[in-house]
């Protein structure tokens, strides 16, 4: 199967985006919500805390933490195997790198374009917008570096970089689908649909699947 990731910015517009390219491409469409659904089943539940928090030096060593970005990333490779799908957040390109048949987009903006956006969304001041802005930019990069050893903000890390200030909503997502087929289509190396999945995984993956009809 084939599987795209989309990192995005906040205020890129990169939710809706994502959502479209799913709709198009009529594929599965997976958020951090689904994740995190996921993995509680195991007992899992501090994803959110370790994403969202700044990470402590027991961190590193604590066994739930350590099962917790595993099976998060398990997780994410599942759904890459299995099916044709759209992967946001959760640092779906650090986990996927080293598969040819997925495809890695960042959602982007210029900082006062995304801060603007920001103000008017959720009707807040400017320095607020701003602080969110900054924020969730250190906070995806914090993570994805902790855990994965790579860097979140680094463009050179996609396949693709759209910018929403210089294309609308629907045109970006034609430029990701257009794309993405003009990859899947040419590119060579391993696949992440030839690897293995634990079935009760998969199990747990096809229920959640199954609750949002």
């Amino acid at each position: 199967m084939t599987a795209i990731t989309i990192s995005r910015k906040h205020g890129s517009l990169g939710g809706p985006v994502a959502e479209k390219v799913a709709e198009q491409l009529g594929w599965k469409y997976v958020d951090r919500s689904f994740i995190n659904r996921v993995i509680s089943e195991y007992g899992l539940i501090r994803l959110g805390e370790l994403y969202d928090t700044p990470p402590k030096l027991r961190d590193l060593f604590d066994q739930d933490t350590q099962w917790t970005i595993e099976w998060m990333t398990r997780a994410v490779e599942t759904l890459a195997v299995r099916y044709d799908v759209v992967i946001v957040g959760r640092g779906g390109f650090a986990a996927l790198k080293d598969y040819s048949d997925v495809f890695n987009v960042l959602v982007t903006a210029p900082e006062d374009v995304r801060i603007q956006r920001t103000m008017e969304d959720e009707g807040i001041s400017e320095e607020k917008a701003r602080k969110r802005v900054e924020r969730d930019s250190f906070t995806k990069t914090r993570f994805v570096r902790r855990y994965y050893g790579e860097n979140w903000a680094d463009e050179s890390n996609y396949d693709l970089v759209v910018d929403t200030a210089e294309l609308s909503v629907d045109d970006a997502v034609t430029r990701i689908v257009e794309a993405a087929k003009e990859h899947f289509a040419t590119a060579q190396g391993p696949k992440a649909a030839d690897a293995k999945v634990d079935p009760l995984l998969l199990e747990t993956i096809e229920q959640q699947f199954a609750r949002q009809r």
